[in-house]
């Protein structure tokens, strides 16, 4: 999506399209780390993560301020 994107808004150089592909699939699997470390210590009851909400809060919060910072570069690209 994030190289679509690319396209959409004028990138065309192969060089850059790759890169953003290599740091999108590595943002994807970074994600999937954290995923499985908070979900390790929600299984393992540690600290503040024995509260299974405590880790949903944390999550929606970190998923938000990803979205918005990603809305707020496409957004001030597109108005330049």
């Amino acid at each position: 999506m994030i190289v679509l994107i690319a396209g959409i808004v004028g990138i065309s150089d192969v060089a850059a399209l790759v890169a953003l592909f290599a740091v999108n699939a590595s943002m994807i699997l970074f994600g999937w780390l954290m995923e499985t470390s908070n979900q390790l210590l929600q299984y393992r009851r540690n600290g503040r993560w024995h509260d299974y909400l405590h880790g949903e809060r944390v999550y929606m919060a970190l998923s938000l301020i990803a979205k918005s910072a990603l809305a707020w570069q496409i957004f001030v690209n597109v108005l330049i």
